[in-house]
């Protein structure tokens, strides 16, 4: 609502590829963080901070953040207490982090996961 404080972990994308949806979060958000360790990803004008960064070292103020969520992020995270610890230090009291991601029983993750195990996943 009108004062929240949102993060947008790996924004780059948009919400879910969408920068529509992304755009209209943003302008019900008081401020609209976008976090993307990506040197080459646009980042669109309506995130009012941006941190380039991986969203673990992004500097966030502690119990900040009403709203902290990512969308096909959390499977390229190398350490995922990190990544968690992270949310849980940033998120107010009652804050929600919101995470969508693959899931493991389809046949894309498992593609995916050969896919980076020989060697392949960067030159798709």
């Amino acid at each position: 609502g009108p004062g929240a404080t949102v993060v947008d972990i790996g924004c780059g994308s948009g919400f879910d590829g969408s920068a529509e949806l992304q755009e209209r979060i943003a302008m019900h958000a008081g401020t609209y963080i976008g976090v993307e360790p990506d040197p080459a990803a646009v980042i669109r004008p309506h995130a009012s901070v941006v941190h380039r960064s991986l969203f673990e070292a992004a500097a966030i103020e502690t119990a900040s953040v009403d709203l902290a969520f990512s969308v096909m992020v959390v499977e390229h995270v190398a350490q995922p207490r990190a990544f968690i610890e992270k949310a849980a230090d940033v998120l107010k009291d009652g804050g929600v982090s919101w995470t969508f991601t693959v899931d493991l029983r389809h046949w894309s993750a498992w593609g995916s996961f050969a896919m980076e195990r020989l060697g392949f996943k960067d030159s798709y």
